[in-house]
């Protein structure tokens, strides 16, 4: 840990910061089966140290809530840069498989569609949706909206890989490729700042 002390977020000028050194975690515990000699291990980080919210929610609830709780702490009086990196909807690790990851309350609201794999994006997606909600509606309600720029990026395009669930029609290709359904993303501002 050492060693990468000094790369944390914390030590580059966030205030707090709670997230993974790694990816392909499982969503649902927090543990990590690839790396460190294979062995299930939790990688969820709080500042300098492991988090007690492992494993206490479902990871996006988590991390929709500590983004929630930091606007609502934040003096309105002072400028804020939050810094909220989606994980939905891309694939999460069991420990057999790296697969999609919804949570079940969502993925029941989509029963409606056939396919597993294409109901789990969905569902992740209207996750995602919700949470960048609840996050405006906590800066709408302590004032900072109004001077709010709020940038949306995704950092490819949809996966259409079995297992992945997206559908980039009518580009070709997606996530994993060079095609212009794997490089071309959506982004967009908003906020009372615009």
């Amino acid at each position: 840990m050492a060693s990468r002390s000094t790369q944390l977020p914390v030590a580059r000028g966030f205030d707090t910061a709670l997230g993974y050194f790694h990816s392909s975690n499982n969503y649902y515990d927090s543990t990590r089966d690839q790396g460190c000699g294979d062995e299930l291990h939790t990688d969820l980080w709080d500042g300098h140290a492991p988090s007690t919210l492992n494993g206490t929610d479902y990871e996006e609830l988590l991390f929709r809530d500590r983004a929630v709780a930091t606007v609502q702490a934040h003096d309105a009086k002072k400028r804020l840069f939050l810094y909220y990196a989606f994980h939905t909807s891309c694939v999460g690790s069991n420990g057999t498989a790296s697969n999609l990851q919804p949570e079940p309350a969502y993925y029941e609201r989509f029963k409606h569609i056939d396919d597993p794999d294409r109901r789990a994006n969905v569902a992740m997606v209207a996750l995602m949706d919700d949470a960048v909600g609840d996050v405006v509606a906590a800066l709408r309600a302590r004032g900072l909206w109004d001077e709010t720029l709020l940038l949306w990026s995704s950092d490819n395009g949809g996966a259409v890989h079995l297992g992945g669930g997206s559908n980039t029609f009518p580009l070709r290709g997606g996530y994993y490729n060079n095609w212009e359904g794997g490089i071309r993303a959506a982004a967009f501002l908003a906020g009372g700042f615009l």
